[in-house]
């Protein structure tokens, strides 16, 4: 992931549909990345309206997750929280 331009990794954590072993995958994929960031889904209008049901991770989860994931890519960072 050599490049000098500046860019990052990017994953909503949409709760039925990304999980942390989906998480750690992906993080093993980009090993080596400058920044991947984890975003916590925010309900709000959406065409599946189960997404706004189902349980999200939380806020410790998704901090547990971003810690794991600090030794494969340099910044690891969780927003929307």
């Amino acid at each position: 992931m050599g490049s000098a331009l500046e860019y990052e990794f990017r994953t909503t954590v949409a709760p039925g549909i990304i999980s942390r072993d989906d998480l750690l995958a992906i993080g093993r994929s980009i090993k080596g990345a400058k920044k991947y960031v984890l975003q916590q889904y925010v309900p709000g209008e959406v065409l599946n309206k189960q997404l706004n049901e189902d349980v999200r991770l939380s806020a410790e989860e998704l901090l547990q997750v971003r810690d794991k994931l600090a030794g494969l890519v340099e910044v690891c960072e969780v927003r929307n929280m």
